[in-house]
């Protein structure tokens, strides 16, 4: 006998009013999804997490007027919200860079040579989410600046 029809259709019936509470922001609180994608900001497509056990980090990074930062790159995939001013961030090996705005998130590049340099009039405090694994730096820079 087949059974697992029409149970199948119950517990469909029974999640379809829970499907729409959870489309709608509930009252008093609003949901905006900053930034998701599966490429960088540079259009590479994001490489696969870490092996080992999921350390997750938020760092919170200032850069006065004028400062650049070192050649550096990130092993482990991220992301960074502008919370004030701007940053001009350049890859070493390519002919790219890209202003971050303030109040704008973005996917960070992995694992790609690249610096960064403040050229507004204002700090640039930067807030970082960093999806790596216990052991594996979030940051390496490179020997020759």
């Amino acid at each position: 006998m087949n059974t697992w029809k029409p149970i199948a259709a119950l517990v469909l019936l029974l999640l379809l009013p829970l499907a729409g509470y959870l489309q709608e922001d509930m009252q008093g609180v609003k949901f905006d999804t900053l930034v998701a994608s599966t490429k960088d900001w540079a259009g590479d497509t994001l490489p696969q997490y870490p092996e080992g056990q999921p350390e997750l980090s938020v760092v919170r990074v200032t850069i006065e007027p004028g400062v650049r930062l070192p050649v550096h790159k990130h092993p482990v995939p991220n992301s960074v919200y502008v919370a004030e001013g701007t940053l001009k961030v350049t890859l070493v090996d390519q002919d790219k860079s890209l202003t971050l705005d303030e109040g704008k998130a973005y996917v960070e590049v992995t694992d790609m040579w690249h610096f960064g340099r403040n050229e507004g009039d204002k700090p640039a405090t930067l807030i970082i989410f960093y999806a790596g694994a216990k052991g594996i730096p979030t940051t390496v820079f490179q020997k020759d600046n």
